[in-house]
């Protein structure tokens, strides 16, 4: 007899031994237990499976990928996860972040108020390396539309993935999470295109803790060429949605990020990025920006 399908997936693309045990303890420590936990190493060079099998709870399900996808193609890992999911709903967060012990029990609640969404949002927290708190993000309205999403991020509100609940397959229907190099702007996109129809509902419980540190993927400034070429990809996404002429806000938005990478960039001078300027959506404005932030950071 099969074994009935849990209601949650959540799915870990992991990668390096650093914070998974820590990760592991936060998932198995929830209070809601219709769960499964699936584990996808990505053909770390670490031993993270004898960390995962210390943990012999049935709940896991691990597996290892024969090749890597590596960090350009972060977001295949995230699909392989979810081709492995079972649940009704699939939360992905990092192996480096943790979750309270509420958290799902928290989301089912919303679920119970708002049961028409696909894609339900929990209040997030930063943590440092040492897992000390040091931000709380802001409340957000109980149900937002896409347009009021997008001009919240446009605005500067954090975006990640790890604080969002999906309904599966709605999400498997429209392909999956979004695939972009160096999972830039992936978040952004998979969540508002599952939320496109319907919107979303938010809880205001801090019960996700996003971890900020050096050894993040997808967050730092390194892959400058690869995150702008994303950058590049999320703005036509954009204009397919909302129309060619962008607005103030999303020219601000996109302006801000093509500065901050040029301005971190190491590994090409400014005379580079002047000659391949078009190809990055760059302007002269903008690397000149770059080069002043520069010559002020080093004073």
């Amino acid at each position: 007899m099969e074994k009935q399908a849990p209601r949650y997936s959540i799915l870990l693309p992991a990668f390096r031994a650093r914070f998974l045990k820590v990760c592991l303890e936060s998932i198995l420590r929830q209070t809601e237990s219709d769960f499964e936990l699936i584990v996808v190493d990505d053909a770390s060079p670490e031993d993270l499976e004898s960390i995962v099998r210390s943990f012999p709870d049935p709940r896991i399900r691990y597996f290892r990928n024969a090749v890597g996808c590596g960090a350009e193609h972060l977001v295949d890992n995230w699909n392989i996860c979810l081709g492995h999911a079972r649940g009704e709903f699939v939360l992905n967060m990092g192996d480096d972040d943790i979750l309270e012990p509420r958290c799902l029990e928290a989301f089912g609640e919303l679920i119970a108020r708002h049961p028409d969404k696909d894609v339900y949002h929990m209040r997030a927290s930063f943590i440092d390396e040492n897992g000390t708190v040091f931000r709380v993000l802001e409340e957000r309205p109980e149900t937002e539309s896409l347009e009021e999403m997008v001009r919240a991020r446009w605005k500067g509100r954090p975006q990640m993935i790890g604080d969002y609940l999906f309904r599966r397959q709605p999400l498997v229907d429209a392909g999956g999470y979004y695939d972009l190099p160096y999972a830039w702007c992936s978040d952004d996109i998979s969540v508002f295109r599952a939320a496109r129809e319907k919107g979303i509902a938010n809880g205001n419980e801090p019960l996700f803790l996003f971890r900020k540190s050096r050894y993040s993927i997808s967050g730092n400034a390194l892959n400058t060429e690869g995150k702008l070429r994303a950058t590049c990809q999320s703005e036509a996404w954009y204009r397919s949605v909302f129309g060619p002429r962008p607005s103030c806000l999303e020219q601000a938005y996109y302006r801000r990020q093509r500065r901050y990478f040029l301005s971190c960039d190491a590994s090409h001078p400014l005379s580079w990025w002047f000659r391949n300027r078009k190809s990055f959506g760059l302007s002269g404005m903008d690397i000149l920006s770059a080069a002043l932030k520069k010559v002020i950071h080093h004073r």
